[in-house]
């Protein structure tokens, strides 16, 4: 799917962190359109991918998204490059 609309549900959002994930606790630090931040916890894919499955709610509003990996280990936390996405209207 080239294109992400609002209200969506089932969409598999997948990071490659280019880093062995192992052990660690995965997250996706998300920045929604009117700034309000939330936190999805992710799923280990393959050795160095974060997988969410979008829910109900997380994409309740159009526009841009920011987003960051968050992989935490036992004594470190490393965030991930911001990468930004647009979620659309119904239609558009």
């Amino acid at each position: 799917m080239s294109k992400f609309y609002k209200n969506s549900i089932g969409v598999s959002v997948i990071v490659d962190t280019s880093l062995d994930t192992a052990g660690a606790t995965l997250e996706l630090i998300v920045k929604k359109p009117d700034d309000t931040t939330v936190t999805w916890t992710g799923l280990a894919e393959e050795l160095t991918k974060i997988k969410y499955v979008i829910q109900l709610g997380d994409w309740d509003q159009a526009g841009t998204y920011l987003l960051q990996a968050k992989i935490t280990f036992a004594d470190k936390i490393l965030l991930g490059e911001t990468v930004q996405f647009e979620v659309l209207e119904q239609f558009k």
